[in-house]
């Protein structure tokens, strides 16, 4: 028990933040929601970044290392939790008083899932399965092998969100 505490915290630091992080800005880019991706407001926008990133990161690993829910489960239940904070990320900071798109906002959380993780994520996965003849279990399981492993899809996420900021 002691070790899936530890791995959850280990994997919540050092996988999932950075993970989630990108995940929000990317869903924030699909949204035009710019005002929340201000560099000259880095500080206030962190911030307001991590109200959907803290809770869903806690969350999967929660669900994962120590209640044992099975993949789809806890797919189902982050994609909800993340569409309800972007919704409220999203309220919050309407000071416009525009008119929020709820399934837009759903359909890009899905979206940005698809792309980001899935995409980016599974096709590193299938490259280092084969090289390291491992399964995904193994890996994930491993957690020094699973913090190590998760730069190169998180390098390729922050390539493709720089890709599209600048375009």
């Amino acid at each position: 028990m002691m070790q899936n505490i530890i791995n959850a915290v280990l994997n919540t630091i050092f996988v999932s933040i950075p993970e989630s992080i990108v995940w929000v800005v990317f869903i924030l880019l699909l949204l035009k929601r710019r005002d929340l991706l201000d560099f000259y407001l880095w500080k206030e926008n962190l911030k307001q970044i991590m109200i959907p990133v803290i809770p869903v990161s806690i969350s999967i690993n929660l669900m994962r290392y120590i209640l044992h829910i099975d993949r789809l489960t806890n797919f189902i239940i982050i994609e909800i939790m993340m569409s309800c904070l972007i919704i409220y990320l999203v309220k919050k900071n309407n000071f416009l008083n525009e008119k929020i798109n709820y399934f837009k906002i759903i359909f890009y959380v899905v979206l940005a899932d698809f792309v980001m993780i899935i995409t980016t994520e599974g096709l590193c996965a299938l490259i280092i399965i084969s090289m390291l003849h491992m399964t995904i279990d193994q890996i994930n399981n491993n957690i020094l092998l699973n913090i190590i492993l998760s730069f190169l899809p998180r390098t390729i996420q922050i390539l493709l969100i720089s890709f599209c900021m600048y375009k």
